[in-house]
């Protein structure tokens, strides 16, 4: 027989096992939950559709297929995302100074490419298979032969040119030109002195550090120059949201060449003030200057309507601080 603390520790030992595998049996039903009929009957049902479509068909072609088949309203509703989110394959072109017939050429690459995307979507989410002639290929597989492709339709001297107008610098531009109207000759200009800015300054400007805000405003003054005021706020607004409150603060009947200006002053400012600056040049200097060039460009009525604004924050803290009141904390931008 065992001695006493013996039993007692066996015992514990045998309480605490259960203790476990009761909580493993009570934490299983959780890790895997099953589904419903409903559900599984949802699953083939799907299965069954992604089966039938063809990649060469866009999505209202697929529908109208799977309409054919027998498909109800209530099942095409529910599927149509799903089918929307697979199929649609953005080609984004821009063409620069393209020959027609290399525009042309590309167009065909892609119409023969987006099925293969479409397919190797879906393959790589449900692993079903509906382009034999290109089984097993990958979504990186796929995009790294379409953009090879492309490539062999150009000649050797024309592929910077693609690059240029297709590249993410040239997308992230096009963006905020959505609403502006633009020549071939100034968009490819535009995307050039933009790719030469970003090289030195990052995606936005990010890699600037502070004191060189004096580059940006004279990469902003070439395309301002290049395509006017009124095309160019149009831009900023969307570039620098900042600009856009601004100009929203100075009201809406003010004309984008004032506008401008405003905010040319501002930056300047920030400029100035985070430039290195000896003890002979005062902070409180910097701010006097801006703010008299300032209130010269807008006219007494306007720069008083715009410093009662929330906006005007930037130089009211150091108006505050020229006059001698206590600074605000976060006098930035």
């Amino acid at each position: 027989m065992l001695p006493t603390p013996l039993r007692r520790r066996s015992g514990l030992r045998a309480v605490l096992s259960a203790a476990c595998l009761l909580a493993i049996s009570a934490l299983a039903p959780a890790q895997e939950k099953l589904l419903t009929p409903d559900e599984v009957r949802r699953i083939d049902r799907e299965n069954e559709f992604w089966r039938a479509l063809h990649a060469d068909e866009d999505a209202d072609a697929s529908l109208a297929r799977l309409r054919r088949r027998g498909a109800n309203a209530e099942e095409l509703a529910w599927f149509a995302p799903r089918l929307e989110a697979l199929w649609h394959i953005d080609v984004p072109r821009e063409w620069g100074w393209l020959r027609p017939e290399q525009v042309a050429a590309i167009k065909e690459v892609d119409r023969a490419f987006v099925p293969r995307l479409r397919a190797a979507r879906l393959r790589a989410a449900t692993g079903i298979e509906i382009d034999p002639a290109h089984r097993g290929e990958s979504l990186l597989l796929a995009t790294s032969r379409w953009q090879r492709a492309v490539l062999r339709t150009l000649d050797y001297d024309q592929i910077g040119e693609f690059r240029l107008m297709n590249s993410p610098s040239a997308q992230r531009t096009a963006r905020h030109f959505e609403d502006v109207p633009l020549t071939d000759d100034e968009r490819r200009t535009i995307y050039d002195w933009q790719r030469e800015f970003e090289a030195s300054a990052g995606p936005d400007g990010r890699k600037q550090r502070a004191g060189q805000r004096d580059a940006r405003l004279d990469h902003w003054r070439r395309i301002r120059d290049l395509i006017g005021d009124d095309r160019f706020a149009v831009y900023l607004a969307s570039a620098e949201p900042k600009f856009a409150r601004m100009h929203d603060a100075l009201g809406e009947e003010i004309d984008a060449a004032t506008a401008l200006d405003a905010w040319w002053i501002r930056e300047q400012f920030w400029g100035d003030y985070e430039k290195p600056r000896g003890f002979a040049v005062p902070t409180r200097a910097v701010a006097a200057r801006a703010e008299e060039r300032l209130r010269q460009r807008l006219g007494e009525s306007l720069f008083a309507r715009y410093v009662a604004s929330p906006d005007a924050k930037w130089l009211n803290d150091f108006r505050l601080q020229v006059s001698g009141g206590p600074r605000k904390p976060g006098a930035r931008n």
